[in-house]
């Protein structure tokens, strides 16, 4: 027997997660009232895209011969790779501000803002340097 069809792993782990968020936002902690909210929402909104994710339907054999469909393949890789351009080119902006924003009033908050945007634009490009000697080979 499988326990809520396969996904109990998961589950189980959504009830650590929200064992732990319990305990951190209960009164243990030197959160404020308004703090302690944001945390939980923030807590909430991780559980709920999970549980989502987790116990979407099935899918139909008509669903599976439309992804094996090439054109489908096609326009899906098309669309991921829109996608991730503009997320590269957001990263890239976001140093560009940053460096711009630390120039002009040299408050080192902006340096997170450098680094949050170098970590996805950095691992992009090694992963494309990486997968073009794997793949370009004569």
């Amino acid at each position: 027997m499988q326990l809520f069809g396969g996904k109990g792993k998961m589950l189980g782990l959504l009830l650590v997660l929200a064992a732990f968020g319990s305990f951190y936002l209960g009164d243990i902690t030197a959160f404020t009232t308004s703090q302690k909210a944001i945390a939980g929402v923030a807590l909430f909104i991780i559980v709920l895209l999970a549980g989502i994710s987790l116990l979407k339907p099935k899918k139909t054999e008509e669903d599976m011969i439309a992804e094996q469909d090439e054109r489908n393949q096609y326009i899906e890789l098309k669309c991921a790779e829109k996608a991730f351009r503009v997320a590269l080119y957001a990263s890239f902006m976001t140093i560009i501000a940053g460096m711009i924003a630390f120039g002009l009033t040299r408050e080192y908050a902006f340096i997170w803002l450098v680094m949050g945007g170098i970590v996805p634009y950095g691992t992009s490009r090694i992963a494309y340097i990486v997968s073009a000697f794997r793949y370009d080979k004569p």
